[in-house]
């Protein structure tokens, strides 16, 4: 399962476009959310975050 780390993260939207799934938007908090009931876990987001604010979390 993939989490953001909401301190490290600048709602860049990278992540965004990068998801196959559209399953990362912005929260009302300003930071990105994964929802893992769509995610593949294809570490895409993971990849190119420039924050390096997205983590596997098992």
């Amino acid at each position: 399962m993939l989490k953001v780390n909401k301190n490290e993260c600048i709602a860049c939207e990278v992540c965004i476009t990068v998801c196959p799934t559209e399953s990362i938007k912005i929260n009302e908090d300003g930071v990105a959310e994964i929802n893992n009931e769509t995610c593949i876990e294809c570490f895409e987001c993971q990849n190119m975050c420039v924050q390096e604010a997205i983590d596997n979390e098992d």
